[in-house]
């Protein structure tokens, strides 16, 4: 049983999503693969309650071997905070994580896409809920 902390929040917990989920006081978005195109497509999409979130962002990309530039970008409340991309050479991606400061409140969107045709990319943000 859990205890104390904020309730696990939207209707699949251990699952993907677009939401935030909290457990005590930890956070987590699991988006899941999602086939993204040549536009931005949503990948995390969810507003925070009256506290502030230490949270880490791990872009995914779930396709092998195709040779393919993909991007990321995080907004908050409509505004573009991050930006990253994920080269076609291995050796030039930076599978690094970003650590953010999410402010109470504030409505926070995930968004990838590939450079050309469709790719299955995701994200996956953890972190620990500051009241």
């Amino acid at each position: 049983m859990l205890g104390g902390g904020n309730p696990v929040s939207s209707s699949n917990p251990a699952g993907t999503g677009t939401s935030i989920n909290y457990i005590g006081n930890h956070a987590y978005a699991h988006s899941g693969l999602i086939t993204c195109d040549t536009n931005f497509t949503k990948l995390l999409k969810f507003t925070l309650g009256n506290s502030y979130v230490k949270m880490k962002f791990y872009p995914v990309y779930f396709t092998e071997g195709t040779g393919e530039d993909c991007f990321w970008q995080i907004l908050i409340d409509g505004e573009t905070i991050y930006h990253t991309e994920i080269t076609s050479s291995a050796a030039d991606t930076p599978y690094q994580e970003v650590e953010l400061i999410l402010p109470a409140y504030a409505t926070i969107e995930v968004q990838a896409k590939a450079a050309s045709g469709t790719r299955n990319l995701g994200a996956v943000m953890s972190g620990r809920v500051y009241n």
